[in-house]
């Protein structure tokens, strides 16, 4: 049996100044895990970003860009996404776009040079990235009509400095501090004990909630100035391995006269945000003109091997003390490419323009109706206009086109 799913994705983000306080919402993000950029003018720049930055979203893409800001600097974010065309097809004759096509997150940062030094210290709250996809009265394999779901979203608390060590040279770190939570649906309401005679296998569905976790990591960055025309950077960001756990699992065997088994210590072992390093240069092509571009290797090969889900202390004692389900993931590497641009179009106004590819990490077994990160390509524009002498108004937007793949489901069928 094959499942088809397809869809495009649009993120639109619009910044005023340049706080970013972001909701953890589930959805899906645009490189692996990850979003493609944060704070609007990386995002209308594509994720080019990294000898560009310049305001606190620097905290998530290059730290070292903190010392561009003179005095202080406070960001508002509002960062609205929709999917478009997101549709999932099967044999069972579903044919259904995602009940989360549409959110929105909150967020924001803010930076300050210390008085008469080259240090300037910040804080921002960034939307780090997120996954899943929610169906509600899917047609099961068991002739019921269930919901399937599988979401996780992560929030960052980034703390950091920079230093500008001469007229030439920034350097800067960044402590990454990340809440995860994440919870499941799978057929809840279904449970059957199967009919050898028919081939209909035996069914419990299950449900997870409340995991959640703090996990942290560190980001390094540098920006070098060879001349006033040219801007070198280099970007390291340590591993993030993910904690969710005290959570609550829940399983279906009334089916099979067992009742609902409730397991009250739940926890998912094995996920990780990515290391990754990256390198980008910005050249001033001429006094209106300024353009951008990097490359960026993201290590999910080792970040999202496996998984391993763990559920102890079941409130039935005739129920297995412990449940173990490791599930194989195998994702790939992801060599990301972006490129983007600054024109200056008035003296009060730029326009921003970027665009980025990389390769899907997710392998076709471990593809699933609710998790499916497909977008490649991304395409961006927006602009920014000062608004006074103390706002600055950024409106960015990225367009991820339409993908397909077909695949076998194990959930939904052979």
């Amino acid at each position: 049996m094959k499942v088809i799913l397809q869809g495009a994705g649009l993120r639109t983000a619009v910044g005023l100044g340049c706080l970013e306080m972001l909701f953890a919402a589930e959805t899906q993000a645009g490189n692996g895990l990850n979003d493609v950029g944060y704070g609007a003018e990386s995002a209308g720049m594509a994720g080019a970003d990294i000898a560009v930055a310049r305001d606190t979203a620097a905290l998530n893409t290059n730290p070292a860009g903190l010392t561009q800001i003179e005095g202080q600097m406070l960001d508002v974010l509002v960062e609205p996404y929709t999917f478009i065309g997101q549709r999932h097809q099967d044999e069972f004759g579903n044919n259904v776009q995602p009940d989360n096509r549409d959110g929105a997150a909150l967020g924001g940062g803010y930076a300050r040079r210390l008085r008469n030094t080259n240090f300037v210290v910040g804080l921002g709250m960034f939307f780090q990235g997120g996954a899943g996809l929610a169906y509600k009265d899917l047609k099961t394999p068991f002739g019921t009509r269930d919901d399937l779901s599988s979401l996780f979203g992560s929030l960052k608390l980034a703390p950091g400095f920079a230093w500008q060590a001469s007229e030439q040279l920034s350097i800067g770190a960044a402590l990454g501090l990340s809440y995860s939570s994440a919870r499941q649906k799978v057929f809840y309401e279904t449970s059957t004990a199967g009919d050898p005679q028919t081939g209909t296998p035996a069914f419990s569905g299950l449900r997870i909630d409340d995991l959640a976790g703090l996990s942290a990591n560190v980001k390094l960055g540098l920006q070098y100035r060879p001349s006033p025309d040219w801007v070198l950077a280099l970007v390291y960001t340590s591993k993030a391995p993910l904690r969710l756990d005290n959570g609550e699992l829940r399983l279906n065997n009334t089916g099979s006269g067992g009742g609902v088994v409730r397991y009250r210590d739940t926890r998912i072992t094995g996920l990780a945000f990515a290391p990754e390093a990256g390198i980008g240069a910005r050249w001033r092509a001429s006094e209106s003109l300024q353009l951008t571009a990097e490359v960026n290797w993201l290590d999910w090969s080792s970040a999202m091997a496996s998984t391993r889900l763990t559920a102890r202390d079941p409130d039935n004692a005739s129920a297995p003390a412990k449940l173990v389900i490791d599930t194989p993931l195998n994702w790939r590497d992801q060599v990301l490419f972006a490129a983007g641009g600054i024109w200056q179009w008035t003296p009060a106004t730029e326009l921003i323009f970027g665009v980025s590819y990389a390769r899907q990490p997710i392998p076709k077994q471990s593809v699933s109706p609710t998790f499916a990160l497909l977008g490649e390509t991304s395409l961006s524009a927006g602009f920014t206009h000062q608004v006074g002498s103390q706002w600055r108004l950024l409106v960015g937007g990225t367009y991820q086109p339409a993908v397909e793949m077909s695949y076998t489901s194990p959930l939904l069928g052979q």
